[in-house]
């Protein structure tokens, strides 16, 4: 894409992104309160039933939930995330909170909790166009299904095995459906893992594979024993963490935030999310800061729907590790199904893979075929692309323990293989991941956290639109937007790079530029 026009589409963005619905509305400034609770938008595919609540008060909880009629479920104290039961709809749940708005202080902002689902479809279907090269690669990676597994032969993964970088001491959270640990290639992979619905810990080694296939999928992607059977993972010595959200259809942003708390406080060093869905989710926000903050690696789908986005979460929050599906043609290209997104940061193998699914008999079972008593299946998606970059960050975290977010992403970036057109591009990003990420030095440069503090007529408010736009130190045209939160915008593990801050809010609007190298705090007022 010509550069111009490339910026062209970033700034109608950025424009949508500023006048949409009430994402981006400031609540009128009442006489004795400087900051009135944020009324998130319900615009976008959310649960009935339930509100989540960001605070700065504990007891302005109850007092919220006396004042329409609700009840409290449960808090998360590190976040300061409350879900509250409603017996009316949210559309009149806000009609009595915008009616007693004055009455409610140490309320940051109320949000619906928002519907993510998996982007992902099946192929089904084994043939010559799944090999890549047979003749010159036959037996790469020494599997008896070797002759299907293109997405390991594309990204050079043996390389990185024969250097001893199997993904040792990495735990990987997969957040998903669940996994089958019953299935031999997983058998011993899996450590505990979380159900957010119940609260209920799943203990080492348990069928997890509630809600269908999906989970077990991804996770054979990531680390199916190298044992010479069947198929094999890119980083086949980590643990596996089951964090069970979907059970099947969509998951509310009150059992994603649990469960990524979860894994973080368990011990994940990176979180593979092949899912996704609309409504920038304050929530959302808080949970995938909280991982990033925690030195936890967040890789994330950019979706299946053939369109040009950033507004699909979570994975066009800043810091997070968008991923593109690669399929296997000559030379590579990004799958046409793949959504392209001015924030997508790699590309990686996700059309016509294969790979684990739940055995007969299993909480999951969907199918599939049965090879030597062990079920796999072939799907396509940015889902099966995610997992093979989750799954090269954990070899790049056995090497480098204490990287940090935006040091693994760039590892990946700076080591991928140029794809699609010439250079970076919002199809592929930086190109196809390869193992040549392990072969480079860990960045000293490249990453920073950015805070934007926001005034609005000198009141501090959650839900004012901050977009930070420029070049980055690749000379990529970047952009990332956030909505502040209690008065902050925070930019956390983005690329340093030449930029402009834009804030608008209540018919106001300031573009301040700025360049960042270094952590950075800006204070601005409207």
């Amino acid at each position: 894409m010509h550069r111009k026009m490339y910026i062209l589409l970033i700034s109608i963005l950025i424009l949508t992104a500023l006048i949409i619905s009430t994402s981006c509305s400031v609540p009128t400034k009442g006489s004795n309160s400087t900051n009135l609770p944020y009324l998130n938008s319900l615009e976008y595919a959310h649960e009935e039933g339930k509100i989540l609540v960001g605070y700065k008060d504990q007891t302005a909880i109850q007092q919220l939930a006396e004042i329409i009629d609700g009840e409290v479920q449960s808090f998360d104290e590190d976040l300061k995330v409350a879900t509250i039961e409603v017996n009316s709809s949210i559309q009149a749940t806000y009609e009595i909170i915008k009616q007693n708005r004055d009455a409610l202080y140490g309320i940051d902002y109320i949000e619906p909790s928002y519907k993510r689902y998996i982007p992902h479809f099946r192929s089904n279907v084994i043939n010559k166009s799944t090999t890549t090269n047979e003749k010159t690669l036959a037996n790469y990676t020494g599997e008896s299904l070797d002759q299907y597994l293109w997405g390991a032969k594309a990204i050079a993964a043996k390389e990185s095995w024969e250097n001893g970088y199997m993904g040792d001491s990495v735990i990987v959270a997969v957040i998903d459906t669940g996994i089958d640990a019953t299935n031999p290639e997983l058998q011993g992979q899996i450590t505990k893992g979380y159900l957010p619905s119940l609260h209920k810990e799943i203990p080492v080694g348990e069928d997890s594979s509630y809600g269908g296939a999906h989970g077990t999928h991804v996770s054979g992607i990531i680390a199916a024993k190298k044992d010479g059977k069947g198929i094999v993972g890119i980083a086949p010595n980590v643990e596996l963490m089951p964090i069970v959200i979907f059970s099947p259809f969509y998951v509310g942003d009150d059992a994603v935030e649990k469960g990524i708390k979860w894994a973080v406080d368990n011990g994940a060093k990176v979180l593979s999310n092949s899912w996704g869905g609309l409504g920038y989710s304050l929530t959302l926000k808080r949970a995938v800061d909280y991982a990033l903050k925690n030195s936890v690696t967040f890789i994330a789908a950019a979706g299946n729907d053939t369109s040009f986005q950033s507004f699909f979460y979570p994975a066009n929050y800043p810091g997070v590790v968008q991923v593109g599906a690669v399929e296997n043609t000559y030379p590579y290209r990004t799958a046409n199904f793949s959504n392209r997104s001015p924030m997508l940061a790699v590309g990686a193998p996700g059309k016509n893979i294969l790979s684990t699914v739940p055995q007969n008999g299993s909480k999951g079972y969907e199918g599939g075929f049965e090879i030597d008593d062990i079920y796999y299946d072939i799907m396509s998606g940015t889902s099966m692309a995610t997992p093979h970059v989750s799954a090269l960050a954990a070899l790049i975290l056995q090497k480098y323990p204490n990287a940090q977010p935006w040091q693994v992403r760039k590892l990946l970036q700076d080591g991928a293989q140029d794809i699609d057109d010439v250079g970076i591009d919002p199809s592929s990003g930086y190109g196809l991941i390869s193992s040549n990420s392990l072969e480079l030095p860990l960045p000293t440069t490249g990453g920073c956290n950015l805070e934007v503090h926001v005034t609005v007529d000198g009141t501090v408010t959650s839900g004012t639109c901050v977009s930070l736009i420029g070049i980055n130190e690749d000379s990529r045209d970047v952009r990332y937007f956030a909505l502040t939160d209690n008065g902050i915008a925070e930019f956390l593990s983005i690329d340093t790079g030449s930029y402009s801050i834009i804030v608008g809010a209540n018919d106001k609007y300031k573009e301040l530029p700025t360049i960042l190298s270094t952590n950075t705090t800006i204070d601005i007022a409207l």
